[in-house]
């Protein structure tokens, strides 16, 4: 490598190690909680590059670049390295199994077959869609009446609110709300359903972004979104299953009170690496590098399987599909 080149390098490095820094302070010292979030989310993401830059700094026998390197190392391995070990839970003797897919299919008006064949594909027992406009909903519940006899559709004048679900258990009531005392708002519903003779409440969730280029920074009205969701499902008494589009990451205090209630099932049974979902590739030309899209669960249901699959259809966003084993008795 030249000299040139070098001094690149090492000017790269020390940028990076700066942002870093002055990310990290940032989460902790910006006054409103909902931006310490995005910034941690923020600072996760950046932490990736320095599984390039630490082994190539190593490499170029850049010692001094290499040591502040490290920390960024080992804190990657700490957040993210978890999500990598193998997990193979078994499910309770006498458990029922069943399988689950959310999906935000993106308010999609064509190509609706191929989104129909995806669905079908996965062959989940229970399917969550977001982001369900009126066209989708038409075509997939005609589409999939064969699979899923029993179907909460609720399509809406503005798609991005659209809800539905799909189940091949007994369904036995349903309910869409939106939260209109928060203008950005967007769709949520529950459905309770039937399985192994005891009623399960599967709650679709969407809430605001917070932040996004239509509208902007939204970060208190996400935060109160979730907190509404949590507020409506303790005043059900069954078994729970939390999934959709919560628009959050792992970083922030959002994940921190809904998984203070219920088990993420990624990161008690998941495989296939680090369960990104978001962007798809569709509207951005990018990898998946975030988690967004769920599935939680309460202490009746056991993860057995989990991982988002490997196309999306038109949608930015990768389905997320699990296995669970539900043992009521021990609710």
């Amino acid at each position: 490598m030249s000299d040139t080149a070098r001094r690149v390098f090492v000017a790269i490095v020390i940028a990076y190690l700066v942002s870093l820094l002055l990310i990290l302070l940032g989460s902790y010292v910006m006054p409103r909680p909902e931006a310490r979030g995005v910034l941690r989310t923020l600072f996760g993401l950046l932490l990736f590059p320095s599984l390039i830059l630490f082994p190539l700094s190593a490499l170029l026998r850049r010692g001094r670049l290499a040591l502040p390197l490290a920390p960024a190392v080992i804190v990657w391995m700490v957040v993210f390295g978890m999500l990598l070990l193998p997990r193979s839970p078994n499910a309770p003797q006498g458990a029922a199994r069943f399988t689950i897919l959310t999906f935000n299919v993106q308010t999609a008006t064509e190509n609706l077959d191929s989104l129909a064949a995806l669905i079908r594909a996965a062959d989940a027992d229970i399917v969550a869609l977001q982001e369900l406009s009126a066209p989708a909903a038409a075509f997939l519940g005609e589409a999939l009446a064969d699979l899923y006899p029993e179907q909460a559709l609720h399509p809406q004048e503005v798609p991005n609110w659209g809800q539905g679900i799909l189940t091949r258990f007994p369904l036995l009531a349903n309910e869409f709300w939106r939260n209109e005392q928060i203008e950005v708002a967007q769709g949520h519903m529950w459905a309770q359903i039937e399985i192994a003779g005891q009623a399960v409440t599967v709650f679709s969730t969407h809430p605001v972004p917070p932040l996004s280029f239509e509208k902007g920074l939204t970060l208190q009205q996400h935060s109160r979104e979730i907190a509404i969701l949590l507020e409506r499902a303790a005043q059900h008494d069954t078994p729970q299953l939390l999934v959709g589009d919560f628009n959050m990451t792992e970083l922030m205090d959002e994940y921190q009170r809904v998984t203070e209630r219920y088990v993420d099932t990624f990161r008690q049974a998941g495989s296939g690496g680090l369960g990104f979902t978001f962007p798809a590739g569709q509207r951005l030309p990018l990898p998946p590098v975030i988690r967004i899209d769920y599935i939680f669960h309460t202490d009746e249901f056991q993860g057995l399987n989990a991982y988002p699959l490997a196309r999306s259809s038109e949608s930015d966003h990768l389905p997320f599909w699990a296995e669970l084993a539900f043992s009521p008795e021990d609710g």
